[in-house]
C-alpha cells in the first residue's frame, strides 16, 4: 500500500509541475483548441487525484453505505441545500461584470492566441473557462454551476464538522453559519476571480476529511501492533 501511495503521489506531483508551467497546454492546444487545452492543463492534477481516490476506496463505497448515511443525515443535508438556495439562489440570474468576456473569454475562441496562458497562469480561473465551454453565453448558468459547487462544499463541511463533533446539531449549526454568510455573494459579482473559490473550498475540506480518516486508521493500526511488540520484547 505504501509503495502504491508513493507512486501515485509522484504522478500527481509530476502532472502538477507541468500543469502550473502550462506545459500540458502547449502540448494540446493545437489539437483541442485553447479552451479545452487550458481546462485540461489546470484540472489534470485534480482529476488524477480523484481517480486515485476512487480506486483506493472502491471496495468501501457500497449502496448500503449511502442508504445508511441518507437515513441518518438526510434531513440535515436537505435543510442545508434549502438554506443555500434561499440565501444565494435569488441572485443567480444576475451577471455584473462585462469586462471578463472581452479580456478572458475572447481569448478562448481566438485561434493561436497566447494571451490566455500569460494572464491566467497561477489563477484559479479554470472553472470560469470551463463554464464558458459548457454553457457558452448563457451567463446565468455560470452562477448555477458555481452555486452547485458551493452546495457540495457546504455538504462536505457538514461531514467534516460531524467527524469532529460526532453530533449532528453542532455540525449542522456550524454549516448553516457558513452557508448564510454574505461574503460568498462576491462569487456572483465577479465570476472569473471568485467562481473557483467553491471548488477550492470543496477540495480543501475534503482533504481535511481524509487527513482525519488517515489519523484515525493510522492510530488504530499503531494500537493494534503495539501489544505484539511489547510481548516480543
Amino acid at each position: 500500500m505504501k509503495k502504491k501511495v508513493t507512486i501515485f503521489s509522484f504522478i500527481i506531483v509530476f502532472f502538477s509541475y507541468f500543469s502550473f508551467n502550462a506545459s500540458l497546454y502547449w502540448l494540446l492546444v493545437k489539437k483541442t483548441g485553447i479552451g479545452f487545452a487550458y481546462v485540461f492543463d489546470q484540472f489534470s492534477p485534480l482529476l488524477i487525484s480523484v481517480s486515485v481516490l476512487f480506486w483506493f476506496f472502491k471496495e468501501k463505497i457500497k449502496k448500503e453505505l449511502f442508504i445508511t448515511v441518507l437515513k441518518k443525515h438526510g434531513v440535515s443535508c436537505l435543510l442545508i441545500v434549502t438554506i443555500v438556495l434561499l440565501v444565494h439562489g435569488w441572485i443567480t440570474g444576475f451577471y455584473f461584470f462585462g469586462e471578463e468576456p472581452t479580456s478572458i473569454l475572447a481569448e478562448v475562441i481566438t485561434p493561436g492566441s497566447e494571451k490566455l496562458v500569460n494572464i491566467l497562469r497561477g489563477y484559479h480561473w479554470g472553472t470560469y473557462v470551463l463554464s464558458y465551454l459548457l454553457f457558452g453565453t448563457h451567463a446565468w448558468m455560470y452562477n448555477i454551476f458555481t452555486l452547485f459547487l458551493f452546495t457540495l462544499a457546504s455538504l462536505t463541511l457538514y461531514v467534516f464538522l460531524y467527524i469532529i463533533f460526532r453530533k449532528k446539531i453542532p455540525a449542522l449549526l456550524g454549516t448553516l453559519f457558513f452557508v448564510t454568510t454574505p461574503a460568498y455573494l462576491d462569487t456572483f459579482n465577479w465570476q472569473a476571480n471568485a467562481s473557483g473559490m467553491s471548488l477550492v473550498l470543496l477540495v480543501s475540506i475534503a482533504s481535511l476529511i481524509f487527513l482525519l480518516y488517515f489519523q484515525k486508521t493510522h492510530h488504530n493500526t499503531i494500537h493494534q501492533h503495539q501489544p505484539r511488540k511489547i510481548l516480543k520484547q
